[in-house]
């Protein structure tokens, strides 16, 4: 354990590396749905009062259906306190984020310290992990993405708390991490797990439900009161349509999260996957993976390991964004926010293992190598921070790191057609209807007929719109369209 001035120099050191690293983002605009959170949404600009945050289901976004999905008022309370700092300039909500992103870091310093010991290089290097893995670059620059930072905020600070014995704190601090966002319900196991591993070790086995209960308690007020604002559990629909296909989709969506964890290559803002062949199949085969997983981590923890913490950290982090209730999207780099302080942990304890086991010329080599990896991850940050910068190059890197998704496709061809350069939106989407069949066929249908309608091509449109319901039945835009063109080829008549 780092005395108390050392520790002060790492925090701070930690905190000047994230405001470093992320600076770029501060110069970005709003994307993809930070419009509709930030700048069209009455409750955040507005002067009304502060309860119909926790009281109104359309207080997060203005976007009539996000706004049944998601109950995250202290995240929307937040937007009203940097719009009145700094109006709808979006400097203000990105300067927010990247504090944010800082502070969190140190709380993953602390946690590594608390956990790990052996002196503070192991935890200094699992914190820069945190810090700089490219996939935390979307939770910091994407402004919406807010959410994931405020709920490790207090999900860590509640962790910390409680380790410390400040227990009516920590329920405090856990109760604003679920207000944040819905994902911080993981942290009331790992309170059972921490208690499990580092808890006294005359204390019966039941002692870390025990202390973990008060938590669960927490969690199930909170998601009653989430049911009776929003009306709903889930978010959307079961993916694909049925039961088979959903559990295929959502377990390659885990599986694709585990792997930007992994390997943070080809990141993108899309992560659709086609139907598998052999849905069935693919569900046992992920079953099976995760099971086992599952058993590892069970085993490790059952051996009270510090590195069963991390595995489970991993696994329960993954599990409210698994799709089990259905999400707005399959896998997303900011669904890994949390989980990868489960990185952290596995980094630092390598680390320390290493440093132990290591003459001094070879500890030298090891903290070489981890201030090589380091920095690799921060240039990769700082790179994947351009794309953030706007809409249109935001999109347009996701199509050159996945050019076979159809979601890519979807995306950067729409500004094609804003621009009305039909002929180039024309040949984007046909690649995209080219790829396997996916849950985004009838929006790419939908898409091409709209490019068809702007050219008066009534009947390809209706062609093409009739194809998008019968893959979705009830799917509004497209009726829409389809009286369009019928109204299109009458007035022509």
């Amino acid at each position: 354990m780092p005395s108390g001035d050392r520790a002060r120099q790492c925090l701070l050191a930690l905190a000047g590396l994230a405001l470093v690293a992320y600076a770029p983002s501060l110069s970005g605009d709003y994307v993809l749905d930070d419009r509709a959170f930030l700048v069209a949404n009455p409750f955040v600009i507005s002067d009304a009062g502060w309860t119909g945050f926790f009281t109104e289901r359309r207080a997060l976004t203005s976007d009539v259906q996000q706004a049944a999905m998601m109950y995250r008022p202290l995240t929307a309370v937040s937007f009203r306190a940097s719009h009145l700092a700094g109006g709808g300039n979006p400097f203000w909500h990105h300067a927010v984020s990247v504090v944010l992103h800082a502070a969190n870091t140190g709380l993953v310093f602390l946690l590594l310290t608390a956990l790990c010991g052996g002196g503070a290089a192991p935890a200094v290097a699992g914190a820069a992990l945190f810090c700089l893995h490219p996939a935390q670059v979307e939770s910091v620059a994407y402004l919406t993405g807010r959410a994931g930072l405020l709920a490790l905020f207090f999900g860590l600070g509640s962790l910390l708390l409680h380790a410390r014995g400040r227990r009516l704190a920590a329920l405090a601090a856990f109760s604003a991490a679920l207000l944040s966002k819905e994902s911080a319900l993981a942290v009331a196991p790992m309170i059972a797990a921490y208690e499990w591993i580092w808890g006294p070790k005359d204390a019966p086995p039941r002692r870390g439900l025990l202390r973990a209960l008060p938590y669960a308690a927490a969690g199930a007020v909170f998601m009653a009161c989430r049911r009776a604002v929003l009306g709903q559990w889930a978010q959307r629909p079961l993916w694909g349509g049925a039961l088979d296909l959903h559990a295929s989709l959502a377990l390659r969506g885990v599986f694709e999260d585990a792997r930007i964890a992994a390997w943070p290559a080809r990141l993108s803002v899309c992560y659709s996957f086609p139907y598998a062949e052999h849905p069935r199949l693919a569900v046992v085969a992920g079953v099976a993976a995760a099971a086992i997983a599952a058993a590892a981590a069970a085993y490790l923890l059952w051996r009270k390991r510090p590195a069963g913490f991390a595995a489970a950290w991993f696994l329960v982090g993954l599990a409210p964004v698994a799709n089990v209730l259905p999400l707005t999207a399959l896998a997303a780099d900011r669904f890994l926010y949390e989980p990868l302080v489960a990185a952290a942990l596995a980094a630092a304890l390598g680390l320390r293992w290493g440093l132990e086991r290591l003459e001094r010329r070879g500890r030298g080599a090891l903290l070489g190598l981890a201030g090589a990896g380091c920095l690799v991850l921060g240039s990769s940050a700082i790179e994947r921070e351009q794309a953030w910068q706007d809409a249109f190059a935001l999109d347009l890197e996701s199509r050159v790191a996945r050019p076979n998704d159809p979601c890519t496709a979807l995306r950067l061809s729409a500004h094609y057609l804003n621009w009305s350069m039909h002929g180039r939106a024309e040949a984007i989407l046909r690649e995209g209807l080219a790829q396997p069949a996916s849950v985004l066929e009838p929006a790419l249908l939908v898409s091409s007929s709209l490019i068809r309608i702007k050219e008066r091509r009534w009947d390809e449109a209706e062609s093409l719109l009739k194809r998008a319901q019968a893959l979705e039945p009830g799917r509004k835009d497209a009726a829409r369209l389809l009286d369009l063109c019928a109204a299109g080829k009458a007035g022509e008549s």
